[in-house]
């Protein structure tokens, strides 16, 4: 059977190389970077700059996608926040809309990753046609990406995606893969404990966006977090008791006086329409456990590997 072809922009991003390992599985993929390769280089890739016009109109023309997975973006708070307003605007936004005009010039499927911090703040969970408010530029920028591609696109998918955690790969790492490596080092942790998302491990949201791509779900605002309403305080409890790590570690803070006029309280998310294309997200404990043994085996692969160089 013919695969689908898949071009994925931000492939050396912390999400963008799980979805290269993820997605080769099932299908034909070009991945793009433009400095840090990451694992990009395993797989069929391009260097680019995604806002040289001519450079991606002959991306598209040449590898013909079927689908776009643009992951590409500054992509929190704080980056936009240290960047030149006009810029990011430029590339978060008028590169989505550029996208948006390609995609419907050669019949591809948009698939676009947006934020949970589109929404206002609410004490139940939010479903997608809920209030928006968003309290940062870069929250900002995502919306009017999300308008650009909603006016313009004939094929989209546009997900409101959650606090990502995980072990990313390569130069690529997490607040949670800090949070990790602080804690074994029975170091403090500082921790919100007033803010609560549905976060979702980058791995399983790779898998999760290859079974949307396999459902062809289309022309949809789906909020793509994880199964349970969380702090990040209390998802250090849950580290500290699968790793056996010591709590006095963790440190509750204020994110609302660290964070000031862009905290946002509560925008936790209903994933309803995400669980109706028959996908299940796992629960929290879970995969923090998967992590722990990831990380047990791969220590014990490199023990023994250097047990073998000292084996004359």
């Amino acid at each position: 059977m013919k695969r689908k072809k898949v071009l994925i922009t931000g492939g050396s991003g912390f999400l963008g190389q799980h979805l290269n390992t993820e997605l080769n599985r099932d299908f034909e993929i070009l991945t793009t970077f433009r400095t840090n390769p990451g694992n990009c280089t395993d797989f069929r890739s391009a260097i680019i700059d995604l806002r040289n016009s001519h450079a991606l109109n002959a991306l598209f023309k040449n590898f013909k996608p079927e689908i776009v997975i643009h992951t590409a973006a500054y992509s929190t708070p704080d980056i936009c926040n240290k960047t030149d307003k006009a810029e990011v605007i430029d590339f978060n936004v008028n590169l989505v809309q550029k996208l948006a005009e390609l995609c419907n010039e050669h019949s591809s499927r948009l698939i676009f990753t947006s934020t949970d911090l589109v929404y206002k703040s609410s004490c139940i969970l939010i479903k997608e046609d809920d209030e928006l408010e968003p309290k940062s530029l870069y929250a900002e920028t995502k919306i009017m990406a999300e308008e650009a591609i909603k006016n313009i696109s004939n094929d989209f998918l546009i997900l409101r995606t959650s606090l990502l955690y995980g072990i990313g790969l390569n130069h690529t790492r997490s607040h949670f893969q800090n949070m990790l490596e602080a804690l074994e080092s029975n170091e403090k942790v500082n921790l919100f404990f007033n803010q609560y998302r549905t976060p979702l491990e980058a791995k399983d949201g790779a898998a999760i966006i290859s079974e949307l791509i396999k459902k062809n779900a289309t022309n949809e605002v789906i909020n793509f977090g994880g199964a349970e309403r969380i702090s990040r305080y209390s998802m250090g409890e849950i580290v500290c008791d699968v790793f056996g790590f010591n709590k006095s570690n963790l440190v509750k803070t204020d994110g609302k006086e660290m964070l000031k006029d862009i905290f946002v309280e509560d925008v936790s998310m209903d994933t309803l329409k995400l669980q109706s294309y028959g996908i299940k997200q796992k629960q929290i404990k879970e995969t923090i456990s998967e992590i722990f043994d990831d990380i047990k085996k791969a220590r014990l692969e490199s023990e023994t590997e250097e047990d073998s160089e000292t084996d004359f």
